[in-house]
């Protein structure tokens, strides 16, 4: 829905947002690809190309659509998915931060939870 919504209104942050959760789909299912099988640190070195390549691919998209709308190329428009998806982001990113914190599992955002 947000790659869909940052095309329609032009947005680097609303394509960045939805290809992030792809990257995360994709990482987390690499991971999982590696540990199913008997030999995990023989499937690691795949495990971590997927990763890489999912990240930079990510990389690669939000840099042209920036560097694209910088130099006048596109403008973004507003966009009210982009609004609503912004607006339920937030505590819902800040209600799962709370709830890791309480159970004290770790999580990437473990440093700005506690902030």
């Amino acid at each position: 829905m947000a790659i869909a919504a940052g095309s329609v209104a032009s947005s680097t942050a609303l394509i960045g947002f939805g290809l992030d959760s792809i990257v995360e789909v994709l990482s987390a299912a690499a991971v999982a690809e590696q540990f199913a099988g008997r030999d995990p640190e023989a499937r690691e070195r795949t495990a971590l190309r997927v990763v890489a390549i999912s990240f930079f691919g990510l990389a690669l998209v939000v840099s042209v659509d920036a560097v694209l709308t910088f130099t006048g190329v596109r403008s973004p428009e507003h966009s009210p998915v982009g609004i609503v998806l912004a607006a339920v982001s937030l505590p819902w990113s800040g209600s799962r931060c709370a709830r890791d914190s309480r159970r004290g599992a770790p999580t990437p955002a473990s440093s700005w939870c506690r902030r």
